[in-house]
């Protein structure tokens, strides 16, 4: 599934970077002229399929549930990587913090499309390092790409874009192992993301995108962590930590 990366607002975009992150406000013309640099290269899609594994997690089990990848592509590595090779780390930096919050944006953006394309909704995300451990990612992402289960995949969504002309690319960014993981658990391409979505018949159930970013205060699923799980420490002080990061720091947030 192709998902887009460019934002309506470019500038509110912008500034909401330079805010988040901490850069000053001179910073801002940078950050556009790097984001612009990035549309070029980015190879936006989600890779998923329903989850046909027990887990031991009551909440996938018991419903169904989608084994969900989001990834930005391997070209935005190479950019980083070409701005710390040329000791531009202030660059590199912001190629990181823009490919973050991208990749936030697309949450939203993944609920959305899925649930036109399957009459699903997503309800709830369990990411893996939570309650999956960080070393079944390997065989997760084996699951998620193995050729049978990708055959029925690309039926499915050859009958639901037949009449699109992009479905030729979209069939063939199914088939691809583009995501990778190391025996750490670790993703290439680094703005990568793997969780399991619930979903739901229901469109009141309908999740807007992960807490960090949802203004949704009456959501069941908030309440539940804010409740139940209070934060043991200031969350307020991973704000500038790239999104894994705050998965492993602020999971209660």
């Amino acid at each position: 599934m192709r998902l887009g990366a460019k934002q309506h607002n470019i500038d509110n975009f912008i500034d909401k970077v330079q805010t988040k992150y901490h850069f000053d406000k001179k910073d801002s013309i940078d950050l556009k002229r790097i984001y612009m640099e990035m549309l070029k290269l980015i190879d936006a899609k989600a890779i998923y399929k329903i989850n046909q594994r027990v887990t031991g997690i009551k909440e996938i089990d018991d419903n169904q549930a989608a084994v969900v990848a989001i990834t930005l592509g391997n070209e935005i590595d190479r950019l980083q990587e070409k701005y710390t090779e040329e000791q531009q780390i202030t660059e590199a930096y912001m190629v990181d913090c823009i490919g973050d919050e991208l990749l936030l944006s697309m949450y939203k953006e993944f609920n959305e499309v899925y649930a036109r394309y399957h009459r699903r909704y997503v309800r709830k995300y369990v990411f893996i390092g939570n309650e999956i451990s960080l070393e079944k990612i390997p065989q997760i992402l084996e699951d998620l790409f193995e050729e049978k289960n990708n055959k029925i995949a690309l039926d499915k969504e050859a009958d639901k874009q037949r009449d699109k002309s992009n479905a030729d690319d979209n069939l063939t960014a199914l088939g691809k192992r583009e995501i990778k993981a190391n025996e750490y658990g670790v993703l290439t391409p680094q703005k990568s993301v793997l969780f399991y979505a619930v979903l739901s018949e229901n469109p009141e159930e309908k999740c807007e995108g992960i807490c960090l970013n949802c203004g949704n205060v009456t959501c069941e699923n908030r309440i539940e962590a804010e409740v139940t799980k209070k934060p043991t420490v200031d969350i307020s002080s991973f704000n500038g930590l790239n999104y894994g990061f705050q998965r492993i720091f602020c999971s209660n947030k």
